[in-house]
């Protein structure tokens, strides 16, 4: 492995200050640029949790009633098939 001179490594240290520079940059404006739709997102989240939980609900109440299972009444009505 080969060793940087000083000009090299002060070289490189510029490089580097002038990326991070340039992430931070862009990074402050990105909140900026975004700020309207992420005051809809939990609005937008809690009407999709609502909806959810209702189709959830639902759906069980009619499977419950679809699939309702009823205990005979004795082994002749169990062995008996219904008509």
């Amino acid at each position: 492995m080969s060793r940087l001179t000083s000009r090299e490594r002060h070289r490189v240290f510029l490089a580097r200050q002038e990326a991070r520079g340039e992430l931070l940059t862009r990074l402050s404006a990105l909140p900026a640029a975004r700020s309207e739709p992420r005051a809809r997102r939990p609005r937008l989240r809690q009407l999709l949790e609502t909806v959810m939980l209702v189709t959830m609900v639902g759906g069980g109440w009619f499977a419950y009633h679809a699939v309702a299972f009823h205990r005979p009444a004795s082994i002749v009505d169990a062995l008996l098939p219904r008509l």
